[in-house]
C-alpha cells in the first residue's frame, strides 16, 4: 500500500513516518522488538527513487545515519530515553527531548534536536 501512495502521489520527495526504526539499532533488546521485515521496507523505498528521509520513534533516543541513500532519523522522547547500544533495557540520564524538523523544496531537510531541563 505504501509503494501505491508513494508512486501515485504528484510529490517530488518523500518522507516516511513510521514508529519502529527501519534500521538496527545496535541495542539487543531494542533490535528484538524493532520493525519487522525492515529490510524489505528499506528496498521498497529506495526503489521509489522519492523517498528522501525516513522519521521514526520507538527507540527513545536521538539516531541519524543514511542506509541505501535516504536518511534515517530517529527521535528522542518527551519523557526517558533509553540507553544506546545497550544489550538489556537501560534508561539513559539525557532529559525529555523533541526533534523539529524542516522540510525544503530541493528535498532536503534540517532538523533540531531541543533538550529539555532536567527540572
Amino acid at each position: 500500500m505504501l509503494d501505491t501512495v508513494i508512486r501515485d502521489s504528484d510529490a517530488e520527495h518523500v518522507l516516511v513516518c513510521l514508529h519502529h526504526p527501519p534500521v538496527e539499532m545496535r541495542s539487543a533488546w531494542l533490535d528484538r522488538v524493532g520493525l519487522e521485515h525492515a529490510d524489505v521496507l528499506m528496498a521498497r523505498l529506495a526503489n521509489t527513487g522519492r523517498v528522501r528521509a525516513a522519521l521514526f520513534g520507538h527507540v527513545h533516543q536521538a539516531y541519524d545515519a543514511v542506509h541505501e541513500g535516504i536518511r534515517i532519523i530517529g527521535t528522542p522522547s518527551t519523557c526517558r530515553q533509553f540507553l544506546p547500544k545497550s544489550d538489556e533495557f537501560a534508561v539513559d540520564d539525557l532529559p525529555p527531548a523533541y526533534r523539529r524538523v524542516e522540510l525544503h523544496a530541493d528535498g532536503s531537510l534540517t532538523t533540531q534536536l531541543n533538550w529539555t531541563d532536567h527540572a
